[in-house]
């Protein structure tokens, strides 16, 4: 899930820890809208949750408090961890990490194909592995539902961005979905020769 920080209400927030409180509300967004839609009217039994070392493994709610929130608030989910399971990036390190290698690559390439890439010494490796997963990237955004996709992606990966208009706590509009997928893709515009000029 990517964030449009423009649209939402910075007051909403903490003030003096800005990046934790929104990645911790987010996080459990996240969890429990791919546990909803890729389990949708199932029992759902988490075995484990894991999230790559750094500043929310020394967080005093973050390890424990997703599970906890959605555990209270969820009828159908229950999860068989009490905590986060913290991993390195390091797969010589403990073999697991491969996980969070690998959701590394997917974000930093997808983020590279959003927002275009500049130009460095390493950016013919970003260029590489966006023209490979261009393509898939984006039909997962443009059809996120297709169930006949060749890519085989559908009820298997999602990206979404949240929220998809700006609100006020109290507009009604809230209680709806606020998940969107279709977005420009500046690497796959300016790749074409077809970036708009206003």
């Amino acid at each position: 899930m990517g964030l449009n920080d423009s649209y939402l209400v910075k007051e909403e927030f903490d003030t003096n820890d800005e990046f934790n409180s929104k990645y911790n509300r987010f996080f459990r967004s996240a969890v429990l809208y791919a546990l909803k839609v890729f389990f949708r009217g199932k029992q759902v039994v988490v075995e484990n949750t894991y999230h790559e070392v750094g500043q929310q493994a020394h967080s005093k709610y973050f390890p424990w408090h997703v599970i906890y929130k959605l555990e209270q608030e969820e009828q159908n989910i229950s999860f068989n961890c009490r905590e986060i399971t913290f991993l390195p990036k390091d797969h010589r390190k403990y073999q697991r990490s491969n996980i969070i290698q690998l959701c590394d690559v997917v974000l930093g390439v997808s983020t590279s194909i959003i927002h275009g890439i500049e130009k460095s010494r390493s950016s013919g490796y970003r260029e590489e592995l966006a023209n490979l997963y261009s393509a898939i990237f984006k039909r997962i955004i443009e059809n996120p539902k297709n169930k006949n996709s060749r890519f085989k992606y559908y009820n298997r990966i999602m990206i979404s961005f949240f929220p998809n208009k700006k609100t006020a706590p109290d507009d009604i509009r809230r209680l709806g979905n606020q998940f969107y997928t279709k977005r420009k893709l500046y690497y796959i515009e300016k790749k074409s020769g077809q970036m708009e000029l206003f």
